[in-house]
């Protein structure tokens, strides 16, 4: 028995973005994120990037899924320094603008075509992260 449950309440969202990529054709993925609140807001909030790659065929010892040793979107690289992000507003207000380039390298062991980025912008509260809004956009 639990004595201590973790619960993920769904929180309404207070800001949105687009995501636009373009291959350099070097290896070389720049993402370029414009978003807005669309609400007052309290806290810092930071945003965070992650390169992911799907259908990696790996053996794992324990495996009774369908699609026996395939793994999907499996952290490639993340953008900056900090794993949930760097802070890039702090109590936004209603209609505030943010812009973030990331720069993302698709290794040669990376197939580009099974790749993707995921950003999400985090509510930081003291130590504690919360997910705002996330999106994905796929580089095939």
């Amino acid at each position: 028995m639990f004595k201590r449950r973790h619960w993920q309440i769904a929180k309404t969202a207070k800001a949105n973005f687009l995501l636009t990529a373009t291959d350099n054709n070097d290896g070389l993925i720049t993402l370029k994120v414009n978003g807005k609140f669309f609400a007052d807001a309290t806290d810092e909030y930071t945003i965070g990037g992650y390169l992911l790659e799907g259908k990696l065929n790996h053996t794992q010892v324990s495996d009774a899924s369908v699609e026996k040793n395939i793994h999907h979107d499996v952290l490639r690289a993340k953008f900056g320094d900090k794993i949930l992000g760097e802070v890039f507003a702090t109590a936004p207000k209603k209609d505030q603008t943010f812009e973030q380039t990331m720069n993302f390298f698709i290794q040669p062991t990376f197939k580009k075509e099974n790749c993707s980025i995921m950003v999400i912008v985090w509510k930081k509260s003291g130590t504690q992260y919360t997910i705002n809004n996330s999106t994905t956009i796929k580089l095939n």
